[in-house]
């Protein structure tokens, strides 16, 4: 699993994006509230640490499987 920390997460529109931690080569990579691990209502906040996994590959990339740290 990947790491990273949150760059910004909108609860009204329910998704957000993530800076990765372990190649700050990467873009920002996109995540729905649908893909963080958890119960009851999913957020998260602007610079929380996540591990997550990578689904997807060029522009469709995004994040599955967030946990919070």
């Amino acid at each position: 699993m990947a790491t990273g920390v949150i760059r910004w997460f909108s609860e009204l529109r329910g998704y957000g994006f993530i800076d990765s931690l372990d190649d700050d080569r990467l873009p920002p990579l996109y995540v729905h509230h649908t893909a963080i691990q958890g119960r009851g209502f999913r957020s998260l906040e602007t610079g929380q640490a996540v591990r997550y996994e990578v689904q997807g590959a060029g522009e469709g990339r995004r994040a599955v499987a967030v946990e919070a740290l």
